[in-house]
């Protein structure tokens, strides 16, 4: 069979569906990555084989079959839109930071690649117009303030199901790649 490895900068976990095959992966990953050079954080790192697990601010829950945003990072991007909401003007490079804040949340919000694109656009116009230059000031539009307003409404509700595509799992990430897994589970 062989193990599935998710892996993004530092951060990676491995998915089974026993949990002894996991433990295994566990500690075959482990092993590599050392071998590799890369120094495990054991302190951050769980090896323990879980089917609820934090990942890149999201909450990867395989008993529910779904992926949640955590109350941290819930209560940053919540702050975040009220702040960019509020300001008359921002620069693009506040801009971009906020729009890249939203993307990192879509893997767990079901209709936010719906709402930040007008941001995008807006953010691209200002570069062209200013020689892309990033501390150029904006001014938003009501459309543009319009999309933090639907991340606010929104951002405590957010919790995106892990979509079954014929017998394999799949979670959607924000760049629209496809993780494929056959059963979704941690442990």
């Amino acid at each position: 069979m062989g193990y599935v490895y998710v892996v993004y900068i530092d951060v990676s976990w491995t998915r089974n569906a026993e949990k002894q095959l996991c433990s295994e992966g566990l500690l075959i990953g482990k092993t590599l990555f050392e071998k590799l050079g890369f120094l495990i954080s054991f302190s951050k790192s769980v090896f323990v084989p879980c089917q609820t697990i934090e990942f890149l601010g999201l909450i990867l829950d395989s008993i529910r079959m779904i992926v949640m945003l955590t109350q941290r990072k819930t209560i940053k991007v919540r702050n975040l839109c009220l702040s960019m909401i509020n300001q008359k003007f921002m620069s693009a490079r506040d801009l971009s930071k906020s729009i890249g804040n939203l993307i990192a949340c879509l893997p767990a919000a079901q209709y936010g690649q719906l709402h930040y694109r007008h941001l995008g656009r807006f953010k691209i116009k200002s570069l062209k117009e200013s020689g892309g230059n990033w501390d150029v000031i904006c001014s938003p539009t009501k459309l543009e303030r319009s999309e933090f307003q639907w991340w606010i409404d929104n951002i405590d509700h957010m919790g995106r199901w892990m979509v079954k595509i014929g017998g394999d799992y799949n979670l959607f990430s924000c760049q629209d790649l496809v993780f494929t897994c056959q059963d979704m589970c941690f442990y």
